[in-house]
């Protein structure tokens, strides 16, 4: 596969990850919880473009209750990117 083949193979999949990342980011410092909502299924979404349609993430209700209530955004983003790896291994 030549050079412009394997980007214009790899351009959906690099879009997922960007928007994915910009959602992880979105959700880690949002309070609102319809933004917050919205936020985890981008995540979620486009997980399922990166890693195939069994990619699913918990309910983000669970995942709010795992987090200790004063859990700064790292902490938030590093508690998700796990739950995103884990999930990803079983896909």
């Amino acid at each position: 596969m030549d050079d412009k083949e394997a980007s214009e193979y790899l351009a959906p999949y690099f879009s997922a990850l960007r928007k994915m990342m910009r959602a992880l980011g979105h959700w880690s410092v949002q309070i609102d919880p319809d933004e917050r909502l919205e936020s985890w299924n981008r995540i979620e979404q486009n997980g399922k473009t990166l890693y195939g349609d069994r990619f699913m993430l918990p309910q983000m209700e669970i995942v709010l209750a795992d987090l200790p209530a004063d859990a700064d955004v790292q902490q938030r983003t590093d508690f998700v990117r796990t739950l995103i790896e884990n999930q990803k291994a079983k896909t």
